[in-house]
């Protein structure tokens, strides 16, 4: 029997997944990889920070079909910033049943794989809400 520590069989047979290298080297990079606990912590406070001011947004239906007509100009970018979580993007469910209804439409130029991909990323990535019900009377709250 033998008998290793933690550190040494990782460092030794544990082959490491790709996402931890690349933590890794943009961490050496930014002269992260050798911090005290005051800087580790001070550096989560920060990321946490930045990831409350991130801009919150529900994309218009209109813009959804603009992004994916035309894979340059702004639209497209808000799509882009969308499913690469650059924003934080809110959808519902009658939110994706309306863009998937509207990009069934025969618009020329817009490839449906393309569109179905980018739902399905939107899934993935997006927050969901549910819709405050309605009161039946206008006005109300």
């Amino acid at each position: 029997m033998v008998i290793i520590g933690i550190e040494e069989y990782l460092r030794n047979f544990a082959k490491p997944l790709p996402i931890v290298e690349e933590i890794r080297r943009e961490a050496k990079a930014k002269g992260l990889d050798r911090l005290t606990m005051r800087e580790i912590k001070r550096e989560i406070k920060r990321a946490a920070s930045a990831s409350r001011r991130m801009l919150r947004v529900a994309l218009d239906t209109n813009v959804v079909v603009s992004g994916l007509l035309c894979q340059k100009g702004a639209p497209a970018a808000i799509l882009d910033a969308a499913t690469s979580k650059q924003i934080r993007c809110y959808v519902s469910e009658s939110l994706l049943e309306e863009y998937r209804e509207v990009l069934t439409r025969d618009y020329p130029g817009l490839d449906q794989r393309r569109a179905a991909r980018f739902i399905g990323d939107l899934r993935e990535v997006a927050i969901f809400v549910v819709p405050p019900k309605k009161n039946g009377s206008a006005g109300s709250r």
